[in-house]
């Protein structure tokens, strides 16, 4: 059982190594175009002065993939507490260890976003396996098309606030909907949600997340075939954001609460 928490916390460190693909991108590959685009937010990096500011001023420069890859950071703080606690309760770490796991695999469809506002978005993509590669910007909307691996027609766009680091994203395969997640930085915390596509069964998964750096990690999961409202720009949300009647975990100053087959414990 303590082998499957270090299987959960290996992947997030995968996540967060895929993240920083981007950053090592910047420098060696370069396009005029993208460059070009990609300069005025560069310029007005530092002038970012919304409610997210604790956090953008330690890292975020104004782009989308700063502002993503800082909150897969924090995401990935949030998973190391939980695990910890996991590892406290070993009955837990089979049932709950498992449950948090496509919150984790998630993130593994959305590495697009790490390269979004960066020069060689494309090449750095293009060493993940993506091909035909081609990353447009419209103000603050990007879209990036290209054909993964299997040859399929991926389509991403993402809206990004970089004065509130708000962020709403959208992919597409082969024409249909796959994936819709939003994010809000609120200052001391994060809150996201996931709508993710089952081609198996047909239904599909709403994750809510709510976390910050160093005590709050919250996760709702839950089946639903009704998208969710947007939480783009949205600053009123708390950890009962997460709360729903399938399933949720809320950890809390080392207090984890967990709602599963009906039953609410805590630990």
């Amino acid at each position: 059982m303590k082998k499957t928490i270090s299987i959960l916390i290996t992947l997030c460190v995968l996540i967060l190594v895929f993240s920083g693909c981007s950053g090592a991108a910047d420098a060696p590959e370069s396009t005029q175009s993208q460059s070009q685009s990609t300069a005025p937010d560069d310029q007005n990096s530092s002038q970012s002065d919304g409610p997210s500011s604790q956090y953008t001023d330690q890292g975020s420069t104004g782009t989308p993939s700063a502002g993503y890859s800082k909150y897969v950071e924090i995401k990935g703080l949030s998973y190391e507490r939980i695990s910890k606690k996991l590892e406290e309760h070993e009955e837990l770490a089979l049932s709950v260890g498992m449950a948090i796991l496509p919150v984790v695999m998630v993130d593994l469809s959305l590495i697009p976003l790490t390269v979004l506002g960066v020069e060689g978005g494309e090449a750095a993509l293009g060493i993940l396996s993506a091909q035909d590669v081609k990353i447009q910007q419209n103000g603050s909307v990007y879209s990036i098309t290209y054909k993964d691996n299997e040859g399929k027609s991926i389509e991403q766009t993402c809206e990004y606030d970089k004065t509130a680091d708000s962020m709403k994203s959208m992919v597409m395969q082969d024409g249909e909907e796959t994936i819709f997640f939003e994010y809000v930085n609120l200052g001391e915390s994060y809150a996201s949600q996931y709508y993710t596509s089952d081609t198996d069964s047909g239904d599909y998964t709403l994750i809510t997340c709510f976390f910050d750096e160093s005590s709050i990690t919250a996760f709702g999961i839950e089946t639903t075939n009704k998208k969710p409202d947007s939480i783009f720009g949205n600053a009123n949300l708390t950890s009962e954001f997460v709360i729903n009647d399938d399933m949720y975990f809320i950890l809390e100053d080392n207090q984890l609460t967990v709602l599963t087959d009906g039953e609410v414990q805590t630990y």
